[in-house]
């Protein structure tokens, strides 16, 4: 089944396969994308800065744990050449 729509952006009637689409192309889907965006920040405009002051050790935790992460792969990886190596 297809449907003829009629995109926001650029107002071109186009067929769909389904009946959610709503724009006619990826380029349409980038500029609404790009309003939609522009407008919360415009209606938010202090948003982030207020979140890292009700949150100020995020970044720190978050950095903390990508490096443990990061730290136990490496090990990881390392064991499993050792052992690769002893079996040669």
């Amino acid at each position: 089944m297809t449907f003829e729509l009629t995109c926001p952006i650029c107002q071109r009637t186009f067929t769909a396969e389904h009946g959610s689409a709503k724009y006619c192309s990826d380029r349409c889907r980038d500029i609404a994308k790009q309003r939609t965006q522009k407008a919360w920040r415009k209606a938010h405009p202090n948003y982030h800065k207020e979140w890292k002051e009700k949150n100020p050790g995020y970044y720190l935790e978050y950095a903390r744990a990508y490096r443990k992460a990061q730290k136990e792969r490496e090990e990881a990886i390392n064991k499993l050449i050792k052992k690769e190596n002893r079996n040669d």
